[in-house]
């Protein structure tokens, strides 16, 4: 019988490591990130654990993916205090009154059910379920509603 779950063995073994993980993690990331480093290559570890070959140093092969989710952090983009205020744009006058005016036109809409859940955030496919119709009903419907609310601001 073969078994697909990972030895609690392994478990034992991989938490053996963290001593020397949190001294790798001192020189691949900065301070603050250190033991998030550890925490994620621990994770990483017990996830591809079918990877690891056990006539090899498990040590070795742990700092091995110590070393690629460093790489990767080290990649992703951070986001600058100038990003984020370029993100959060400040609310407007206009702003509010265009989205007064839409919310107008959904209530006075026969579509507004569908609209209302467009605007939620719901798929269309799951809007469809809701309300036990096709989802080519419901394109149907947000297609009128804009032309209806295209003619308008027209």
């Amino acid at each position: 019988m073969t078994t697909t779950a990972r030895p609690p063995e392994f478990d034992k073994r991989v938490l053996a490591y963290m001593p020397r993980l949190r001294h790798v993690a001192a020189r691949l990331a900065p301070n603050g990130q250190q033991e998030d480093l550890v925490q994620s290559t621990i994770e990483r570890g017990l996830r591809y654990w079918r990877s690891y070959n056990p006539e090899k140093n498990l040590g070795g092969w742990l700092v091995y993916q110590m070393r690629n989710v460093a790489f990767q952090e080290r990649r992703r983009p951070v986001a600058t205090d100038a990003d984020m205020d370029n993100i959060a744009i400040q609310p407007s006058q206009e702003g509010d009154i265009a989205v007064s005016a839409l919310l107008r036109a959904v209530a006075g809409s026969p579509h507004a059910d569908v609209m209302r859940l467009v605007a939620s955030g719901h798929t269309s496919e799951e809007i469809a379920t809701m309300h036990g119709v096709s989802r080519q009903r419901v394109h149907q419907k947000i297609t009128a509603f804009r032309r209806e609310h295209v003619r308008a601001a027209a």
